[in-house]
């Protein structure tokens, strides 16, 4: 079968960003495909583009969670072109709850849980077409010669790799699943969440410790209303 030549919408997501490992992970292993990166830009989501990215869900018990979550950092907004990028790129993510993910998925190695798992990716041409359309709109996510954007990609590689944190993956999943299952109460979780995830997230960023630390207890309260 012919493979198609495609261009995606890749969103590193707070978890990932924050926690600077897993995105210099994620953006490794992206690079080591031969995918073409078209455009690269870390930011802060305004409340009106992640309500625009997330219209789809609107109305739904998690849509409010989906925007506090997309805001509580920053992300790295991507633009991807490659064979069946699509599709390759969700393969390589993992399936969607980073709990339940392939442990050799970035999702099932990086992610935490639920939703907080690690990127966001376009699942179809259409998708991706909107998505890409919203993103250059709203966010300047304009297109680059691929060689300027692979320089700047290994510029913020490097420099990140030097910064050298503990990575707390499996004992924050741990945690999250306990909440969830309501084995850990709500205080105690999110007391040790935060503690864990102060070690590995770097000075600079630690403004966004408090935000993002009660998006992800939060989702795993939800999931414990869901059981009851």
């Amino acid at each position: 079968m012919m493979k198609m030549m495609e261009e995606t919408l890749l969103v590193l997501k707070p978890d990932a960003v924050l926690r600077r490992f897993a995105g210099v992970e994620a953006l490794k292993v992206l690079l080591s495909r031969g995918f073409s990166v078209l455009a690269f830009r870390e930011m802060l989501v305004s409340k009106k583009l992640a309500e625009k990215h997330y219209a789809v869900h609107e109305g739904k018990s998690f849509y409010s969670w989906l925007i506090k979550f997309i805001t509580s950092g920053p992300v790295v907004a991507i633009r991807v072109e490659g064979e069946d990028v699509i599709q390759e790129t969700r393969k390589i993510l993992g399936s969607t709850f980073a709990h339940n993910a392939e442990p050799t998925s970035l999702r099932g190695k990086y992610g935490l849980y639920g939703g907080i798992n690690v990127a966001h990716a376009s699942d179809s041409q259409q998708t991706a077409l909107e998505e890409i359309g919203l993103w250059e709109r709203e966010a300047k996510l304009t297109r680059s010669p691929a060689e300027s954007v692979a320089k700047q990609m290994g510029s913020y590689i490097k420099f990140y790799v030097s910064k050298k944190t503990l990575d707390h993956t499996q004992e924050l999943r741990a945690i999250c699943i306990g909440i969830a299952e309501d084995r850990i109460n709500e205080k105690t979780g999110k007391e040790k969440i935060s503690k864990l995830l102060s070690e590995e997230i770097l000075k600079g960023d630690r403004k966004y410790l408090k935000g993002f630390s009660a998006a992800v207890v939060e989702t795993c309260l939800m999931d414990r209303m869901k059981k009851e």
